[in-house]
């Protein structure tokens, strides 16, 4: 197995029914070395605290850029299957979107293979969605 296939594999099997699992949000590198060392099983971003940490207001007001170098330095940083809060996925617009997630997923060539949770009700243009 690929060490993608060998993270996915193990977030998955974290996801247990009778087991919940307990995510630590983390938002740089320090973060997650901490997170790491006190024993998580996986690790999870805050959009908040990344944007904060960058002096930005949480709601995608960071240049992507920015967001996707500390996912490259966070999942660079441990061992541990990430799952990256992405917000709408930093994008007004389906083609947009895809852009940014294949960059996000480029990002497997590192330690850890970052997973994503989107919040598509923020991307009006994405979905029809009521709000």
């Amino acid at each position: 197995m690929s060490i993608i296939t060998d993270k996915a594999l193990q977030f998955s099997l974290l996801h247990n029914r009778d087991k919940p699992l307990i995510l630590s949000n983390v938002w740089d590198a320090g973060s997650t070395k901490i997170v790491e060392r006190s024993g998580a099983k996986a690790i999870a971003t805050s959009s908040w605290a990344i944007a904060a940490s960058h002096g930005y207001e949480d709601g995608e007001l960071m240049p992507f850029e920015v967001v996707l170098n500390t996912v490259k330095e966070i999942v660079t940083a441990t061992t541990l299957p990430v799952s990256v809060d992405f917000e709408s996925g930093y994008s007004t617009s389906p083609l947009q979107l895809e852009h940014n997630l294949i960059q996000l997923i480029s990002l497997r060539n590192y330690a850890s293979a970052p997973r994503c949770r989107l919040t598509l009700w923020r991307c009006p243009r994405v979905h029809h969605y009521p709000r």
